[in-house]
C-alpha cells in the first residue's frame, strides 16, 4: 500500500515538474516539496536534482554536435544562394516584373538599384565558395596522394554531370520526334501534303533537336576544356586584391573573371538558335496556330506535343543555366571539399557518439541523431551533384533528414525491446539542441 502511495505521488511530482512554465518554477516546485517525508519514505535519489551540472562528456558530445549541425547548415546556405536559386535571379526576375508593371518611376528606380545589389551579393556568394575550394586545393595540394583524390572525385562530378545533360537530351530528343511524328502523320490524314508549311516546320525541328541533342556531349566537354585550370587563375586573383588591398573587388568581380566570361560566351554562341528547337519564335507562334484545330479534335496528341515541349525546355534550361556554374564549381576544385566536409562531419558525429557511457547508448544516438544528420547532409550534397537547384536539394535533404530521424527513433525503440536494455541519457541528442533552438526563437514544441 505505501509503495502504491509512494509512486503515485512520485508520479504527480513528475508530472507538475514538467507542466511547469521555465525553470524558476520548476526550482520552486523542487524547493517546497517535502521530499523528506518519512511517512511515505520518498527518497532524495528519487528525485532528479535539476540543479546538477552537466558532465563534461555531455558538454563534450554538445559541442561535437553544435559544431557538426553548424558545419551542415554553412553547407546548406551555400547551395541555397546558389545556381538557379540565386539570390541576384530572384532579385533580377522581381525587377523585371516591377519595370514591366505600371509602377512610378522612382518605384523603378529603387527596384533597379537593389537588382545590381543583388547581383553584387551573388558575386560575392560564388566568390566566397570559390575561393574556399581554390584555398583548399592549394593547400592540400601538399599532402602527399591528394592530387590523385582530387582528381578521382573531380572526374566522378564530370561524370555525373556530363550525364544529366546528354541523358536529359536523349530523353527529350525522343519524345519531340514522337510527338511531331505523330502529329505530322495525323495532317497527312486530315489532307496536308508533304511539302505543306506547317509539315515543313515540324521536319525542321525535328531535325535540330536530333542534332542537338547528339551534340551536348561535345558542347559539354568544349565548355569543361575551357574552364581547365581556372582554380590557378583564380588563386592568383585572390593574391592580388589582398596584395592591392581591395576588398571591394571581391563583391563586383568573379575571381578567374576574364576566363569566366570568355568561356561563357563562347558556350553562349553554342546555344545560339536552338532555344524553340531551330525555330524563330514567330515560326513557333504560327506553328500553335495551325495546329489549334487538330489538337482540338485530337486532344491526346495535344497533350503528348506539351509533355514533349516540357521535356525539351528542361533539357535547355538544364544546359543554358545550370551546366556553366556546375562546371566551374568543379574546375574551382568542389569535388574534393564537398568530400571533406562530409567526412569531416562524420568524423564530428564520431566524436560525439564516443561521447556515450553505453553501447546501447551509442547504437541510440547513432541511429536518431549521426544517421539523420548525414542522411541530411548526404542528399542534399548528391541532390546538387545532380544539378538539382539549391532550394531544392536543401528541401530534399531535410526531409530525407527527417524521414530518417523517424525510423531512427522507430528502430532505437525496437533495439531496447529485442535486447532488453534501456539506457540513461548522458550525452546530448538533436533533440536538446533543436529544443533548445526552438525556445530560444520561441517556437513551442507542438508535437511534444
Amino acid at each position: 500500500m505505501q509503495n502504491d502511495i509512494r509512486s503515485s505521488l512520485l508520479s504527480d511530482y513528475i508530472k507538475n515538474y514538467k507542466s511547469s512554465e521555465n525553470r524558476d518554477e520548476r526550482n520552486l516546485f523542487v524547493k517546497n516539496t517535502n521530499i523528506q517525508s518519512p511517512k511515505l519514505n520518498i527518497l532524495e535519489k528519487d528525485v532528479v536534482d535539476i540543479n546538477k551540472p552537466k558532465s563534461e562528456k555531455h558538454e563534450k558530445s554538445k559541442t561535437a554536435l553544435v559544431a557538426t549541425l553548424g558545419l551542415s547548415t554553412v553547407v546548406a546556405g551555400g547551395m541555397l544562394i546558389r545556381h538557379r536559386s540565386g539570390v541576384s535571379d530572384f532579385i533580377k526576375k522581381t525587377y523585371e516584373g516591377i519595370k514591366n508593371s505600371k509602377a512610378g518611376e522612382e518605384i523603378k528606380e529603387f527596384a533597379d538599384s537593389v537588382s545590381s545589389g543583388g547581383k553584387n551579393i551573388q558575386i560575392a556568394s560564388d566568390n566566397i565558395i570559390n575561393s574556399k575550394d581554390t584555398l583548399a586545393r592549394k593547400l592540400l595540394s601538399h599532402i602527399p596522394g591528394y592530387s590523385k583524390f582530387d582528381d578521382a572525385l573531380s572526374n566522378l562530378y564530370r561524370r555525373i554531370t556530363k550525364g544529366v545533360i546528354t541523358q536529359g537530351w536523349e530523353k527529350a530528343s525522343k519524345e519531340i520526334q514522337e510527338a511531331d511524328g505523330a502529329i505530322i502523320e495525323a495532317l497527312k490524314k486530315a489532307g496536308h501534303d508533304e511539302n505543306s508549311p506547317v509539315i515543313k516546320l515540324l521536319q525542321k525541328r525535328m531535325q535540330d533537336v536530333k542534332t542537338f541533342a547528339e551534340g551536348a556531349e561535345r558542347r559539354y566537354q568544349q565548355l569543361d576544356e575551357s574552364l581547365k585550370g581556372i582554380h590557378e587563375e583564380g588563386y592568383q586573383k585572390l593574391k592580388q586584391m589582398v596584395t592591392d588591398r581591395n576588398g571591394k573587388k571581391f563583391f563586383t568581380e568573379n575571381i578567374g573573371q576574364e576566363r569566366l566570361d570568355s568561356a561563357k560566351k563562347g558556350f553562349e554562341k553554342l546555344l545560339e538558335g536552338h532555344e524553340y528547337g531551330g525555330l524563330t519564335k514567330d515560326e513557333v507562334l504560327r506553328l500553335e496556330r495551325e495546329l489549334e484545330g487538330l489538337f482540338k479534335e485530337n486532344p491526346e496528341l495535344k497533350s503528348q506535343a506539351e509533355r514533349a515541349m516540357r521535356m525539351f525546355q528542361k533539357a535547355y534550361a538544364t544546359e543554358s543555366v545550370s551546366l556553366f556554374p556546375k562546371l566551374r564549381d568543379i574546375n574551382f576544385g568542389s569535388a574534393p571539399t564537398d568530400a571533406i566536409t562530409l567526412i569531416t562531419a562524420a568524423g564530428g558525429l564520431g566524436v560525439y557518439a564516443s561521447q556515450a557511457e553505453t553501447k546501447e547508448e551509442k547504437i541510440g544516438v547513432t541511429l536518431t541523431t549521426g544517421i539523420p544528420l548525414l542522411a541530411t547532409l548526404g542528399t542534399t550534397t548528391i541532390a546538387t551533384s545532380k544539378m538539382v537547384s539549391g532550394g531544392k536539394s536543401l528541401t530534399l535533404g531535410l526531409i530525407m533528414g527527417w524521414i530518417a530521424n523517424a525510423a531512427g527513433k522507430k528502430a532505437n525503440e525496437q533495439y531496447q525491446k529485442t535486447t532488453n536494455k534501456k539506457y540513461e541519457q548522458t550525452i546530448a541528442t538533436l533533440d536538446d539542441v533543436t529544443d533548445k533552438i526552438k525556445k530560444d526563437i520561441g517556437i513551442k514544441n507542438i508535437i511534444g
